[in-house]
């Protein structure tokens, strides 16, 4: 609505400016046109109710569309200042006509040309862009690469996360990662996408970012080495790989992505000594093992489905308890993980149990130490004769993981 208005609001000062033949309203013409039409290419991407229409104005060919009535308003608002008061071209009304008609750029200006030199040369520049434009369609490459280079330089990304598939589920994804429950404000994450979906996802994903929290949505496939490179798919925290929706054999195409960040990341760890955790997500039962051999973990929805199935079947209300703790909010709980403080090593399991639930009790934060991870083995609820080693991780059930941080500063304290 507020693009429309200020179309009217253009269209009302060229008309008075027309009738009053003001050279400095023409002017205002030129910056209130400029400022306009520009605003108008995120107002519509953004905000146009109409799918079509919105597609068409984010897209970079239609903002190239764009730059000819943008060359058509400047070049007729400026003719007037330059051209004599007996030109053709000495009004706005005229000037805009004149350089309107379509056989104008083709058979030179058979409708009148401009007299002083100034107004052929505004007049020959306009025409000669008009052509440019048309046939090289810059007003699209200038923005396409704008926006390339911009991309170019951000991408200098460190332990970031990484989405490339699943795309209509991708947004519930973000969500999760954005909670205020994790207590990280300072975040990025790339999403690597197929170009159809990049302007819907981004804006499905804009209520998401903010001034420390980046989030990027660029064109490309996790199949593609180019593109992971790009990315620094080697330096991220996570990758988590789904099917691509997009592709005719999605789960082939899974598992090829999933080999082809594997290799990058290995050749890059010879380097560096550093992997990022890659997870993936399949339909198939039968990639499972396939798909293990080059991602950390393998989540397959059929599998899980089933034994939740049966155990809800027992006890009814396992289905909420699963929910409650796989949902991140500051109303649900979660698991956090975090390393066996020094002065606990060696000791029993239930020693540092006890003492976690007395520092949680004196500040009144709920924290419940579940389990230890051992050699990427996980033991809920360990027996009472496990002793806690070094390089083991605790299992914590909390709220918020600055509610794990505040007991972890206080047990790391204690002898």
């Amino acid at each position: 609505m507020l693009g429309v208005i200020g179309y009217i609001v253009v269209l009302v000062l060229a008309v008075v400016a027309a009738i009053v033949e003001s050279k400095s309203l023409f002017w205002v013409v030129i910056l209130t046109t400029s400022g306009f039409i520009l605003l108008s290419f995120r107002l519509f991407s953004k905000h146009w109710t109409n799918r079509t229409l919105r597609f068409f104005f984010s897209r970079p060919y239609g903002q190239g569309l764009w730059i000819h009535p943008l060359l058509l308003i400047l070049a007729s608002a400026a003719l007037p200042l330059v051209e004599p008061q007996n030109s053709d071209f000495s009004s706005f009304v005229g000037a805009f006509v004149r350089m309107l008609l379509p056989f104008i750029p083709v058979y030179g200006w058979e409708a009148g040309g401009p007299v002083s030199d100034e107004g052929i040369v505004i007049a020959s520049l306009a025409t000669i862009a008009f052509l440019v434009n048309g046939v090289f369609n810059i007003g699209t490459v200038i923005p396409m690469a704008v926006q390339y280079s911009k991309r170019r330089l951000r991408m200098k990304y460190e332990r970031h996360f990484v989405i490339w598939g699943g795309e209509p589920h991708i947004p519930e994804i973000v969500a999760q990662l954005t909670s205020s429950a994790l207590g990280e404000e300072k975040m990025t994450i790339v999403v690597l996408c197929d170009e159809s979906f990049v302007d819907e996802l981004k804006n499905l994903l804009e209520e998401y970012r903010s001034p420390t929290r980046e989030i990027e949505v660029i064109p490309g496939s996790a199949q593609v080495r180019k593109n992971l490179r790009d990315i620094n798919i080697a330096q991220a925290r996570s990758v988590l790989l789904m099917p691509p929706e997009h592709e005719s054999q999605p789960e082939l195409s899974l598992l090829s992505a999933a080999s082809v960040v594997r290799e990058i990341v290995n050749k890059e760890a010879e380097q560096t000594g550093y992997r990022p955790f890659i997870v993936a997500k399949t339909s198939s039962p039968i990639l499972v093992e396939p798909l293990k051999r080059f991602v950390d973990k393998v989540l397959c929805p059929p599998q899980l489905q089933y034994l939740l199935l049966a155990e809800t079947s027992i006890n009814p209300m396992v289905l909420d308890v699963y929910h409650n703790l796989l949902t991140i909010s500051e109303e649900t709980n979660e698991f956090y993980f975090l390393p066996v403080p020094e002065s606990f090593v060696s000791k029993d399991f239930r020693t540092l149990q006890r003492a976690i639930a007395q520092i949680s009790e004196e500040i009144k934060t709920p924290v419940i130490t579940v389990g230890v991870v051992r050699n990427g083995t996980v033991k809920l609820n360990p027996a009472k004769s496990t002793l806690l080693e070094k390089g083991d991780q605790i299992i914590l059930m909390a709220y918020r993981f600055s509610d794990c941080q505040k007991v972890w500063d206080k047990i790391k304290s204690t002898p």
